[in-house]
């Protein structure tokens, strides 16, 4: 199945906010996504960002924009603790507050046995 090509402008974003953390760089989706200690925490889907969080966090993002959906990359292949947010909603403000909580989501997991 062929995805459509990330959003370049979003990924330097997201290159950006990741690397702060120390965070590896890998494709998924055939999209750039990022890693922490081997776990999934975020990337670009198309003109989307997904973000792995903790539940509560999924909530709050959900309650402050209405177009924050659950990570679906294939139809009926939901990712449960995913969340995809538009590229209307991703600053470099909001994305100081949101990728902390990924990265402490990927961290909380522990790191991820080869």
């Amino acid at each position: 199945m062929a995805f459509k090509k990330p959003n370049a402008e979003l990924a330097v974003l997201l290159d950006e906010s990741f690397a702060a953390w120390g965070g590896e760089k890998r494709k998924m989706f055939g999209c750039p996504a990022w890693f922490i200690q081997g776990n999934m925490c975020g990337g670009v889907f198309g003109d989307t960002l997904f973000l792995r969080l903790k539940v509560e966090d999924r909530e709050a993002i959900q309650q402050e924009c209405d177009e924050a959906v659950r990570f679906e990359p294939l139809p009926g292949k939901a990712l449960k603790e995913y969340v995809q947010i538009p590229e209307s909603r991703c600053s470099k403000e909001w994305l100081d507050l949101w990728i902390p909580k990924a990265v402490a989501c990927a961290q909380s997991v522990g790191p991820k046995k080869s």
